[in-house]
C-alpha cells in the first residue's frame, strides 16, 4: 500500500511525464488507476479535481488549461496541474507544473 508522500511523489513523476509527452489526457486514467476520486477544485482558476486520502494525509491534485491563442494565431492550450500533499496541519508539499499542448 502506498503512503501519500509516497503517492505525492508518483503524481508528480505522472504530471512530468505528460509533461513531457505534451499529453495532459495520459494523467487521468493513471490517477484513477491509483484510486483518486474526482473532488471539487477549491484554488482559483481551477477547474478539476482529483483526491485521495491515506491515513492523516491527502494528495490533492487540481486541474485547469486555457486558451493561448491570439488574434489571427492559433496556439496551443496551456495545461496547469497543481499537486498537493495535505496533512493535519496544512500544505506539506506542493509543485505546479504547466506545459503546452502537442501543436
Amino acid at each position: 500500500m502506498r503512503t501519500a508522500p509516497t503517492l505525492y511523489e508518483d503524481v508528480l513523476a505522472i504530471v512530468k511525464s505528460a509533461a513531457s509527452e505534451a499529453d495532459a489526457a495520459a494523467v487521468f486514467p493513471k490517477l484513477n488507476g491509483l484510486g483518486f476520486q474526482e473532488a471539487n477544485a477549491t484554488d482559483h482558476k481551477f477547474h478539476e479535481g482529483y483526491i485521495r486520502t491515506d491515513g492523516y494525509d491527502t494528495v490533492f491534485v487540481q486541474y485547469r488549461y486555457y486558451d493561448t491563442s491570439k488574434a489571427f494565431s492559433i496556439r496551443p492550450d496551456m495545461n496547469v496541474f497543481l499537486i498537493k500533499l495535505l496533512g493535519q496541519q496544512g500544505t506539506l508539499k506542493e509543485k505546479q507544473i504547466k506545459f503546452l499542448d502537442a501543436s
